[in-house]
């Protein structure tokens, strides 16, 4: 049989965020005699997993941002399908993906996915969100097939829609299971052995909700002396962030890391405020690791995995009071957590992905 084509294309460059960690959770793990990707990405930047991509074998394409270059997105992007002869074209841009799955099914693409990861629109400005929305209603046009990462995520780009398939945000499990010695070693490193750390992994942007953030390390300065936020992460709203925290000492900026089990283990509380979320990957490599978690109420149930997990408000007295009864417990409240064999576990999941792959180029 012969090897399936399938191009992956993201609304951005390979960053670290949730999208990207999907696509290269399940690129790492997929047979690549039966399956071969390859990407398509938005803008010239370099993107972290570049690299790695091009060192398997795969090719990564940089189309011009639709915004900036309209008609030049297009023509890029139909040399790519008409040189790769691509089974699938892959769509992980939310409402974009319309645009995308149209230009796919003019170059006859067979096999067009669209892909939603998110709850909310990412933009603010109104003429772009009217399109979006536009571009929303007609992707039942263009798609043939229909993929979320979540029930909320689904029921937010798709409606009532049937036919939609839930492809879960699955991780390498072993991966993130606590390690005691990189506790230490990472605690040491950043010389914080004493104090109470508490995590916040995600870019620095508007849906993360990093200036709530900020208002609840303020509020808990003096109430919890030995309690260190990290933020780790990078994004265009990084500056503004830190202006707002300059005069706060409990807040370490560490930037865009790629030892995310190691810091977890390092920590004793990870945190997630955003405002919307499709389902956050982090928030299972989290629980993975078995440390406790707080979400907001506006990320979606099925994240929970198990019970070391607290939905709050987004109030700022709520969210203080919930982190100081854990900063109060001694020896803190992480958990034994096995999440091999579950539906988050890529090993499985990732099997699955390759059946749906090849039923779909088959059929």
């Amino acid at each position: 049989m012969a090897c399936v084509k399938v191009l992956n294309v993201n609304g951005g460059i390979m960053d670290r965020g949730g999208i990207s960690s999907y696509m290269m959770n399940y690129y790492r793990h997929i047979n690549k005699a039966l399956i071969h990707m390859d990407f398509a990405v938005h803008g010239d930047s370099k993107g972290v997993y570049d690299e790695e991509i091009a060192a398997s074998g795969s090719r990564l394409y940089h189309l011009p941002v639709k915004s900036k270059d309209f008609f030049g997105n297009i023509r890029e992007f139909k040399k790519i399908l008409k040189k790769g002869n691509y089974d699938i074209v892959h769509a992980h841009l939310d409402a974009g993906n319309a645009h995308i799955l149209k230009i796919a099914q003019k170059c006859g693409v067979p096999v067009r996915i669209s892909h939603s990861h998110n709850t909310e629109f990412l933009v603010s400005n109104k003429l772009r969100m009217l399109v979006n929305k536009m571009q929303r209603s007609s992707l039942p046009k263009y798609a043939t097939h229909l993929f979320a990462c979540s029930r909320a995520a689904a029921n937010w780009l798709y409606g009532g829609t049937d036919g939609i398939t839930i492809v879960n945000n699955a991780i390498n499990v072993p991966k993130y299971k606590y390690n005691e010695d990189n506790r230490g070693r990472v605690r040491t490193a950043l010389g914080l052995e004493g104090e109470f750390l508490i995590a916040h992994i995600g870019r620095f942007d508007y849906q993360k909700n990093h200036r709530f953030i900020i208002d609840v390390a303020r509020s808990m300065a003096a109430d919890c002396p030995e309690a260190k936020l990290l933020l780790i992460g990078e994004g265009h709203l990084k500056g503004e962030i830190q202006e707002l925290a300059k005069d706060l000492s409990n807040i370490i900026f560490l930037g865009g890391r790629d030892d995310i089990p190691e810091l977890l283990s390092a920590s004793d509380l990870f945190i997630l405020p955003s405002l919307f979320e499709g389902l956050p990957v982090v928030g299972v490599e989290a629980q993975a690791n078995g440390i406790p978690c707080l979400f907001s109420k506006n990320v979606t149930r099925e994240i929970k995995i198990n019970e070391n997990v607290g939905f709050i408000d987004l109030n700022v007295s709520d969210w203080h009071g919930s982190i100081k009864n854990i900063y109060d417990k001694p020896g803190g409240d992480r958990t034994e957590v096995d999440l091999s064999s579950s539906k988050f576990d890529i090993k499985h999941t990732v099997k699955e992905l390759e059946s749906m792959y090849m039923g779909m180029v088959n059929k």
